[in-house]
C-alpha cells in the first residue's frame, strides 16, 4: 500500500450513509453479497475527492468506497448516490485490477528495455517519458491513459441509468470541482494530472447525450 493510501485509511471511518447506497444498489442487482464498505476520510490537495478500491470475482463485489469530508458535506443525497453508483462500477468492472496489469505490464516493458539497452532503469524511464509527453503533443493518447479514460465515462453512464436521472450526475461532477467545468477531471496519486485531460465539461457533455 502506498503512503497515500495509508494515510487515507488511517484518517477514514465507516459512514452508514454511503453504506446504506452501497447496499442498496447490491440489492438492486439481485447481489446477496455486501462485502463493500463506506468510508469517510479527510482529503489532502493532492486527494482524489472520492475513488475506489476492490474486485469482483465469482460474483462477489469485495472492496470499499472513499468519499472525502469536503465532497460529502457539499452534496445532496441523490448527487452523493451518484457518486456511490460510479464507484460501485469501478468495482463490478474491475477497473482496479485492469490498471494494476497495465502498470505491472508497463513496469516488465520498462525492464526488458533496460536489459536490451544496457541502460539503467531511470535512464529508460526518462527516455519513454520523453517520447510519451511528444506524443501526447500530436494528440495521441497511449493505451493506459485511454483505458482510464474510458474508465471514468462507463462509470458515469453506468451511474446515471440505474439512476434514471442525469440532473444529480451533472450538478455533482460541477460541486466536484466548484463550478470550473474546465478543470481536469482527475488527478493521479502523485498528484499530477492524468492524460488525456479529461474534463469535467466533457464528462458533463457524455452524460447529456446518455439515452436512460
Amino acid at each position: 500500500m502506498s503512503e497515500q493510501l495509508e494515510r487515507i485509511e488511517k484518517s477514514s471511518v465507516n459512514d452508514m450513509v454511503i453504506q446504506k447506497l452501497i447496499d442498496e444498489h447490491l440489492e438492486e442487482i439481485n447481489n446477496p453479497w455486501k462485502l463493500i464498505s463506506g468510508r469517510r476520510f479527510n482529503a489532502e490537495l493532492i486527494d482524489p475527492p472520492a475513488f475506489s478500491r476492490g474486485i469482483y470475482v465469482c460474483n462477489v463485489p469485495l472492496g470499499a468506497i472513499y468519499v472525502s469530508d469536503q465532497l460529502y458535506n457539499h452534496l445532496d443525497s441523490e448527487e452523493l448516490r451518484y457518486i456511490v453508483l460510479h464507484e460501485i462500477c469501478h468495482i463490478l468492472y474491475n477497473n482496479s485490477a485492469a490498471n494494476f496489469l497495465l502498470e505491472f505490464g508497463k513496469s516488465g516493458f520498462n525492464l526488458l528495455l533496460s536489459k536490451w539497452t544496457k541502460l539503467e532503469l531511470e535512464s529508460v524511464e526518462d527516455i519513454l517519458g520523453g517520447v510519451k509527453t511528444i506524443i501526447k503533443e500530436f494528440g495521441y493518447p497511449g493505451v493506459e491513459e485511454q483505458v482510464k479514460r474510458n474508465q471514468e465515462l462507463n462509470a458515469d453512464k453506468y451511474a446515471v441509468i440505474w439512476m434514471g436521472n442525469k440532473e444529480p450526475a451533472i450538478s455533482a461532477l460541477t460541486k466536484l470541482v466548484q463550478g470550473k467545468v474546465e478543470e481536469i477531471s482527475h488527478i493521479t496519486k502523485y498528484g499530477r494530472f492524468e492524460f488525456p485531460l479529461l474534463t469535467i465539461k466533457e464528462r458533463i457533455q457524455a452524460i447529456k447525450q446518455l439515452k436512460i
